[in-house]
């Protein structure tokens, strides 16, 4: 089977993402903490993800004149950095939460 010149580059690019997705993660290995470093590691991944998604979202609502959809993509992608650099904040608030039901 052959593959035409622009599946081979999707195939090499494909591969090309795969190799350094993995080899971005072994910075998670380095030390003795291994399931520490990587949680913190995924944090970080995830913040910049929230901050992209969150800024794409509110450009596109913008394009269609939604300041209402701007203001509540923006406000979301907000509390989901801020849980994402404080995840124990989750814990707080929900023993919190269970001391006032109890």
């Amino acid at each position: 089977m052959k593959l035409s010149s622009n599946a081979k580059k999707k195939v090499t690019m494909i591969l090309m993402v795969a190799i350094l997705s993995l080899l971005m993660t072994m910075v998670c290995f380095a030390a003795t903490n291994y399931t520490e470093n990587a949680v913190k590691w995924f944090l970080d991944q995830a913040f910049w993800v929230v901050i992209g998604a969150g800024i794409f979202g509110a450009i596109a609502a913008g394009l269609k004149r939604s300041i209402t959809g701007v203001i509540v993509i923006l406000i979301i992608a907000a509390v989901l950095a801020f849980l994402c650099k404080n995840p124990t904040f989750i814990e707080t608030l929900s023993n919190e939460v269970g001391n006032v039901v109890n």
